[in-house]
């Protein structure tokens, strides 16, 4: 007897192993969406090759499910691919990401992506995108600024790459909404002059390893900001500067 396709698609909600999932995907094309709405949520990239090989590009991709998309790298030299040259021919695929709202860039090459390359690359996961964690090689106040315009409606923001380099001179090219969590887990002396450039509405900022006068942040932060934390990473051994602190909003 058929079942009302709202009770299949609250049996499918309910499943959570992996490969009962892909048995599901296979009974019946009116069960692939759900199931692939689940078991695309979450895609990890250690490499482009083997998406690039299986998947297809286009409305049929299975990448416009994906939620939350890690793009990093396995730690050996074939891993390092979160360049401008590996991602050139990789770049339908990755626009097929077009519903991401938390993008994780752990390994990436920022210092090789221009301007343009930066819009190119990471420009359509624009309006959707709510959280960005980087983490790779140093990157500059002017890319850090460029890659955050190109996010408007960003809210929460983890760093832990260096960010170093003269100070940025130019406005920003969007403002991102910037209001739920700031996390930096490394002390660089031009990241808070540079996030400043932005309309900042943190309600919790985290700070760790870090050793460097917050009160900027603070201030920019002072009619949002509900909780506060900070600690340094002194000869190996960690060690709280400032204990929690709660911030009551007037």
């Amino acid at each position: 007897m058929p079942l009302p396709p709202e009770i299949v698609d609250h049996i499918i909600d309910l499943t959570k192993n992996h490969r009962t999932l892909q048995a599901c995907s296979l009974v019946a094309k009116s069960w692939v969406c759900r199931s692939r709405m689940h078991l695309f949520r979450d895609v990890v990239l250690f490499s482009n090759r083997r998406w690039q090989r299986v998947m297809p590009v286009g409305e049929i991709s299975p990448a416009m499910y994906t939620r939350t998309l890690t793009m990093g790298q396995s730690g050996t030299p074939q891993g390092k691919w979160i360049n401008t040259d590996t991602l050139h021919p990789f770049l339908s695929h990755l626009r097929d990401f077009r519903n991401v709202e938390n993008l994780i860039l752990d390994g990436w090459e920022p210092h090789g992506f221009s301007e343009g390359g930066l819009k190119r690359y990471f420009g359509h996961f624009g309006e959707r995108l709510r959280s960005l964690e980087l983490g790779g090689q140093r990157m500059s106040p002017e890319s850090f600024i460029i890659l955050l315009g190109l996010l408007p409606n960003l809210e929460d923001l983890l760093v832990k790459e260096r960010v170093e380099g003269s100070e940025p001179t130019r406005v920003p090219p969007a403002l991102p909404k910037l209001s739920g969590r700031l996390t930096i887990r490394v002390h660089t002396t031009s990241l808070f002059p540079t996030l400043c450039k932005f309309t900042l509405r943190f309600r919790v900022i985290c700070l760790q390893e870090h050793q460097h006068d917050y009160q900027q942040l603070i201030d920019a932060c002072a009619d949002t900001l509900v909780d506060f934390r900070a600690m340094s990473l002194d000869y190996g051994k960690l060690s709280f500067d400032v204990s929690s602190h709660i911030f009551n909003p007037p």
